[in-house]
């Protein structure tokens, strides 16, 4: 961050206009051409996929984590991006706005529970007393119970 060095404490605005610029051409060589980065990586890591030896193997992983990283960044970003257009575009108070909020907190709202005993509930204070017991009882079970469930959680997928 040498760029507030280089400028005096008394001008704030340039130093945020310096600041800004700078984030936004790193942004663009950070963020910019993501298919192109995987294409690469890709061919990269299919130079090491047959080779047998201790260091083939060892630059193959080490490939195969640099692709990994890279489509999480791509992830992050797409994500950052989506979440921005739709602050900007979609706090209009527009139909579409107030029809995808409406939406999501339709698909968000949980209006039933199956209780252990199999019944139906949907009163809210019975469902949070379902889901106390729920993870009182996961809780109780201890670490071993919950590893459990999800080794065999990753087994099934």
């Amino acid at each position: 961050m040498d760029y507030w060095r280089n400028i005096p404490a008394s001008h704030l605005l340039p130093k945020l206009i310096s600041v800004s610029s700078f984030m936004a051409r790193w942004g663009r060589t950070f963020f910019h051409k993501f298919r192109d980065k995987v294409k690469n990586q890709k061919e990269i890591i299919n130079a090491w996929v047959n080779r047998s030896d201790e260091e083939g193997v060892k630059r193959y992983f080490e490939e195969t984590k640099k692709l990994d990283e890279l489509l999480y960044h791509e992830k992050l970003h797409c994500k950052q991006r989506a979440k921005t257009s739709w602050l900007t575009e979609g706090d209009t108070n527009s139909k579409f706005f107030h029809a995808a909020t409406s939406k999501r907190k339709k698909l968000n709202h949980i209006a039933q529970l199956i209780s252990t005993e199999g019944e139906v509930v949907d009163n809210h204070d019975d469902m949070c007393k379902i889901t106390a017991e729920y993870f009182k009882k996961i809780f109780a079970e201890g670490d071993s119970g919950f590893m459990l469930k999800r080794k065999k959680l990753m087994s099934e997928s």
